[in-house]
């Protein structure tokens, strides 16, 4: 009986160490099929980030020189602001009111960025430094649209407020895209304009608003870049 017991106790085991061996075996099955597959989205996910964000960083690389250039201008109208100022040729003048009173925006392409922040499949990148930028990406973009609006409030409450009586705004509109047949007819006063204190306040603020939106969609663009750089280096694993 002791026989018996002991073979029947050395049987049980044995079954007990074959199912939990079997166990394991399957639960190895299992992670191994549920690795592939997040491996498998995650390719899918970085390839869709790679293109939505490649998108975005040729309309930003455009706006930059827009940027770029309208800081330039509004410097340079800064510039000529004096007492005693000089003579600007007219068509130059146009231009320089121009960039004051222009207006940039960016809109990028967000639907697979806020689609994998939303549904949390941000967790299937495994690389922790890609992880965390693109979990940042939304503050930095934030950051630029509120220079942007802070450019269109100086626009709407300070420079067409101050200009509407000061200088024919409509010979701008070629540089709006918007010409009409029949250019302004008003005179108005370059000298009275330019030499006047608190028009150089109005430009002084535009030149901060367009060193800050140019700086800030500079810190978009880099980072942008940093991003496309990380993804590139995942999907050559």
């Amino acid at each position: 009986m002791e026989n018996k017991t002991g073979k029947y106790f050395k049987y049980a085991i044995g079954e007990i160490v074959l199912v939990v061996i079997g166990i394991l075996i399957a639960l190895q099955i299992n992670n191994w099929n549920e690795n592939r597959i997040n491996t498998i989205e995650e390719k899918t996910i970085l390839i869709a980030l790679q293109m939505e964000i490649s998108e975005n960083q040729l309309i930003l690389a455009k706006d930059l020189k827009k940027h770029d250039n309208a800081f330039r201008l509004i410097k340079e109208l800064s510039d000529y602001i004096s007492p005693g100022p000089e003579k600007i040729e007219t068509k130059r003048l146009d231009s320089l009111m121009f960039s004051l009173a222009w207006l940039p925006a960016y809109t990028p392409k967000e639907g697979v960025i806020n689609s994998i922040l939303a549904s949390g499949k941000i967790s299937l990148i495994r690389n922790n430094q890609l992880n965390s930028k693109l979990a940042a990406w939304s503050s930095l973009l934030n950051h630029y649209n509120t220079t942007l609006n802070w450019s269109e409030k100086d626009v709407f409450e300070l420079v067409l407020p101050y200009i509407k009586d000061k200088y024919p705004f409509k010979r701008t509109l070629k540089h709006f895209g918007a010409e009409t047949k029949v250019n302004s007819q008003f005179e108005f006063s370059q000298e009275a304009l330019m030499s006047n204190l608190e028009f150089e306040s109005i430009v002084a603020e535009r030149v901060i608003d367009a060193s800050d939106a140019l700086n800030a969609a500079k810190k978009l663009y880099d980072f942008q870049a940093e991003v496309l750089e990380l993804i590139e280096n995942e999907l050559k694993e």
